[in-house]
């Protein structure tokens, strides 16, 4: 019994030796510590450099900064008089990123402040609003990038081929700077845009500007042009148009009409007209019927309502004949209630989609279902 003891102490060992010896393999470690995501920033700051019939204005011109929106004015003339003229450089600088640049004026007020006697013998306009400064000042804003033999970038003169951007007298609008559309790219970080601006009172200006004044609001913003290249200062004008493949076998399209119905156009049951003009549509719906007609119109995918108005609800009925057979009458959006022989006209403004169809009314045959009407 003791060597069975013996041979067990002995082989219990050594299975301790083997387990411990399979501890040991070979190993490395990589670690990286404090790994980080940081925004970048993009601030813009602006000096100016103002001169008014060849003078220096000290109020205008003031060194790289942030605007204060209250004290700090581009222009701010009291005792203008005709052939009275200045210029103003406006640098942008735009911090660490590069960017798209838009200009902005606002809040143009043309004020008429009373009249004087020599004003009021040319001026027949009185009102608060009815100022002619406005309509007299004539101002130049070009790139003063030193474009083209002989130019010289921010020196608030228009040499070599810089590029006028705007020219005539100051209205309200969005002027791109730097945007997908310009041609120039964005305004890279770091460095300095120029923009000069030039203002004149004609010396032909005659006394019905006396005591005129005209104030606004100026303003620049920026935005990344990483992962941003179509940005536009002034979005693409919306356009609808009509999408064909909308059309179903019971609508009868000819030109800018539709009924339902495959034969010539007659006149003689419910239709819709149209007229495009850019993100708007004129409508007009026609019941020349004796019955009640319900014409409907949506816009951009809005939520309806239950189609109750005119009785029980629809909502979830199915139309029993006609071309829409089947489909159920849906929700109502817009409602064009027509009594018998009459129309009417509706302007709607969208900006992806507009439908419009009939599907509520006396007779089912003369349903239109629903035209659709696409922004580009």
């Amino acid at each position: 019994m003791k060597k069975v003891l013996i041979s067990l102490s002995i082989i219990a060992a050594a299975a301790a030796i083997i387990i411990g010896g399979t501890t040991a393999f070979f190993s490395d470690t990589e670690t990286s510590i404090g790994n980080t995501f940081t925004a970048g920033a993009i601030d813009l700051k602006v000096d100016s450099n103002a001169s008014y019939n060849g003078q220096s204005v000290a109020g205008s011109t003031w060194a790289l900064k942030d605007l204060n929106p209250t004290s700090d004015k581009f222009f701010n003339f009291s005792d203008i008089k005709p052939g009275d003229k200045g210029e103003n450089t406006i640098s942008l600088h735009v911090i660490n990123n590069d960017a798209w640049v838009c200009a902005a004026v606002s809040n143009l007020a043309n004020l008429e402040n009373g009249q004087t006697e020599p004003e009021a013998l040319v001026d027949i306009t009185t009102g608060t609003n009815e100022g002619e400064l406005q309509n007299a000042l004539v101002m130049t804003i070009w790139r003063d990038d030193g474009a083209g033999i002989g130019g010289i970038a921010g020196d608030n003169i228009q040499n070599g081929t810089e590029q006028t951007l705007a020219f005539g007298h100051p209205v309200n609008g969005v002027l791109p700077v730097y945007d997908s559309t310009t041609g120039t790219g964005a305004l890279v970080g770091g460095t300095i845009g120029y923009l000069g601006v030039k203002w004149e009172l004609p010396l032909a200006t005659d006394n019905e500007v006396q005591t005129d004044s005209l104030t606004g609001d100026i303003s620049f913003n920026v935005v990344q042009s990483r992962n941003n290249a179509d940005f536009r200062c002034v979005p693409e004008p919306i356009v609808f148009v009509y999408n064909q493949q909308s059309a179903g076998d019971n609508e009868n399209i000819s030109g800018e009409t539709a009924m339902a119905g495959t034969r010539d156009l007659g006149y003689d049951q419910p239709y819709v007209t149209w007229v495009i003009n850019g993100d708007n549509i004129d409508f007009t719906f026609y019941n020349p019927t004796p019955f009640l007609f319900v014409f409907d119109y949506r816009v951009d995918s809005a939520a309806g309502v239950a189609r109750n108005q005119s009785g029980p609800d629809l909502t979830n009925v199915a139309i029993g004949g006609g071309p829409l057979v089947g489909q159920l009458f849906g929700e109502t959006y817009n409602r064009v209630v027509l009594s018998g022989n009459s129309s009417q006209m509706v302007n709607v403004v969208g900006n992806s989609i507009i439908e419009v169809g009939l599907r509520e009314g006396a007779e089912n045959d003369w349903y239109i279902d629903w035209l659709i009407f696409l922004a580009n």
